[in-house]
This record gives C-alpha cells, sequence and structure tokens, in this order.
C-alpha cells in the first residue's frame, strides 16, 4: 500500500504543476472550461482538500493494508513470493489483461451499486463533493466506498488466479489502477496516456461527465458494461451534441 500511495502522489504532483502552470499544451486536452474547485470557493476547496488527505491517508495506510492482510489469511490465498516464480513481461501483461475485465466488471456493479439513493446518500456522496473532478478526487471516497469499489474489484483478479499469481505482479497492478484513478479523474483527455491504449478505454472525459452530471458512465477503465447496459446513453448524446456545435 505504500508503493501504492507514493505512485498516487506522484501522480497528482505531475498534475498539480499543470493545473498551477496553465500550459497551452495541456489546456488542449483540458475536458471542461468550468473553474478549478479552488478557482470557484479557495476557502470551500481548503476544507476538502484537508479532508481530502486525511481520509485517503486512512484508506491507503490503516484500512488498506488491514482488509488485505485479513482477506488473505480468511481466503487462504498463497501467492508466488519467490524470485525464481519472478513472471515473465508476458505473464504479466496477461495477467493485467485478465484483472482489468475482472476490476471492471466489479467495479461497474459496485459503483452502479453505490448510486442507489440509500447507498449514495451515506457513502458515494462525498466522492462527489468534486463536480469539477481532479486527480486527487479518484481516491477520495468513503471508507465504505474505499472497501466495496476500491479494494474489492482491484484484488478479484489476483484472488482468483491465486498460487498463479507472483506478488509482483500484484504490487504492479495496484500501483497501475492507482494511476489511471488519477489519470481517469485528472480533468485532461491526455492522447499519449497510456490508458488511452485500452480497447473500449473509458478516460478523463467519460469521468468527468460523470462528476458534472451525475449520470451513468459507471465503469472504470473501461466502457464495456456501460455500454452493455446502456448507462452511458447520456454521455454518448452529450458527446454527438457537442461535435455538431463545433
Amino acid at each position: 500500500m505504500l508503493l501504492s500511495l507514493i505512485s498516487m502522489v506522484s501522480m497528482n504532483i505531475f498534475y498539480y504543476i499543470i493545473y498551477k502552470g496553465k500550459y497551452k499544451y495541456f489546456e488542449y486536452y483540458r475536458v471542461s472550461q468550468t473553474p478549478w474547485p479552488w478557482e470557484i470557493d479557495k476557502n470551500e476547496f481548503t476544507k476538502i482538500l484537508k479532508k481530502t488527505l486525511i481520509l485517503v491517508s486512512f484508506n491507503q495506510l490503516v484500512l488498506g493494508p488491514f482488509i488485505a492482510y485479513a482477506s488473505l489469511m480468511l481466503s487462504g490465498v498463497n501467492l508466488k513470493l519467490s524470485y525464481e516464480d519472478f513472471p515473465s513481461s508476458w505473464t504479466i501483461l496477461v495477467h493485467f489483461g485478465f484483472f482489468i475485465v475482472v476490476e471492471d466488471f466489479g467495479f461497474y456493479w459496485s459503483h452502479r451499486f453505490l448510486h442507489h439513493p440509500f447507498m449514495y446518500k451515506r457513502f458515494h456522496k462525498q466522492h462527489h463533493e468534486y463536480v469539477v473532478s481532479i486527480g486527487l478526487a479518484g481516491a477520495y471516497s468513503h471508507p465504505v466506498e474505499f472497501i466495496l469499489s476500491g479494494l474489492m474489484p482491484t484484488s478479484l483478479g489476483p484472488v482468483l488466479l491465486g498460487k498463479q499469481c507472483h506478488i509482483i505482479t500484484l504490487y504492479l497492478w495496484v500501483i497501475m489502477r492507482n494511476l489511471e484513478s488519477v489519470d481517469g479523474h485528472s480533468g485532461y483527455e491526455l492522447p499519449w496516456s497510456p490508458f488511452r491504449l485500452l480497447p473500449f478505454s473509458a478516460g478523463a472525459e467519460y469521468h468527468g461527465y460523470h462528476h458534472s452530471h451525475n449520470i451513468g458512465n459507471y465503469g472504470s477503465l473501461l466502457t464495456l458494461w456501460d455500454s452493455l447496459c446502456s448507462t452511458n446513453t447520456s454521455f454518448l448524446s452529450y458527446i454527438k451534441k457537442q461535435f455538431k456545435d463545433n
């Protein structure tokens, strides 16, 4: 979890520089021209920023490791640990593909469940305090949401692979998933982002619409389940209208 937090902090520092610099190149790929939260109300943003830093630290450094350790003990899953079993690049790539498909399925349905009025009011509404999404918003979630749509979908793939999965692959996967979450909430649809190479890739514009309109777009890395369940029709209509207007 510490490596995961370090990678997340590094990615957010990268975007912080972009936010503050307002460089012409990056502004071209900005998803929305709505002012950033600190530009709308600096005092209010300072309050939510403090809450975010405290909650993210708790989830990543306390709750995450505890749940992960308890789950491994209770499930009896034994990952490969030895240097001799170190996976090849191809094996890691194949496992990542499996993890992405499994995670997206779990995230889609848990996220959709969190939008049920009962769950939304008590847990998920906290994440949506960021109406204009920024990188840090990706990790800002109530502990219940962190477990349901963070830990569980992310760990499901490695748990299903069990002994076939090396712990290094798990570490790399968790880091990658956190980096994607920052990228997806960043507010910039950068064309050279490696996550745009994924088939059915979601992206910052996709997640940004979910935050600004709070309608559909429940997927994480992919748009697959949204398309199958027609929960991204509002977004597609919005994009179509934007294209016509331009």
